[in-house]
């Protein structure tokens, strides 16, 4: 049997493409993704813990290897919407996203993949462990680059009467979550 040319160069490149796509879960440099979500229920199952809080200190980090730059933000934990019991209203987790946080001197500006979390800002965070070696082990990535952060106001409380909601902070197309979660939407997600 005689194979053309022709037909095992397309078929090697399928193949290579499909093995690339499922091996890489998280965020390339562009900003790509292997998952796209089609419910909150879907993110929430992908996540190992879902929080609502508030950003405190920030600081750019280049700790993996000299050249990649991350955004390791300090969350201060408001609410749990789920966790493994380790977790308190009230603990700090560090959230690290791919890129580096504005320089106002700098003569470039560099833009990373996904939009940065906001200094003080509250956000619904869905996020999944690390996976990195000590003493990063403790970290923990957005869920799906960009899909499991939603913006919040600035002033959060249960206590308050009205529905506490979230906006999504970058929608992907292709994707099928909302652009506004609230918070009882994702804690019956969560169950």
């Amino acid at each position: 049997m005689r194979i053309s040319k022709t037909l095992t160069l397309p078929v090697a490149l399928v193949a290579l493409v499909s093995i690339s796509g499922c091996a890489v879960p998280t965020t390339t440099t562009d900003g790509s993704r292997a998952t796209l979500y089609s419910s909150v229920s879907q993110l929430s199952d992908d996540s190992d813990i879902v929080v609502v809080g508030h950003v405190g200190e920030q600081e750019t980090a280049r700790d993996i290897d000299d050249e990649l730059e991350f955004t390791i933000s300090k969350v201060h934990v408001d609410e749990i919407v789920k966790a493994d019991g380790s977790l308190h209203v009230g603990d700090v987790v560090e959230v690290r996203q791919v890129g580096a946080l504005p320089d106002p001197d700098a003569d470039e500006i560099s833009v990373p993949p996904t939009p940065l979390l906001d200094g003080g800002g509250t956000y619904l965070l869905y996020l999944t462990a690390s996976g990195l070696p000590a003493p990063y082990d403790t970290q923990f990535y957005v869920t799906g680059a960009n899909a499991g952060a939603y913006h919040g106001s600035s002033a959060f409380s249960r206590q308050a009467e009205e529905t506490v909601t979230f906006e999504a902070v970058d929608p992907t197309e292709g994707e099928d979550l909302p652009a506004e979660l609230t918070l009882d939407e994702a804690e019956a997600a969560a169950e």
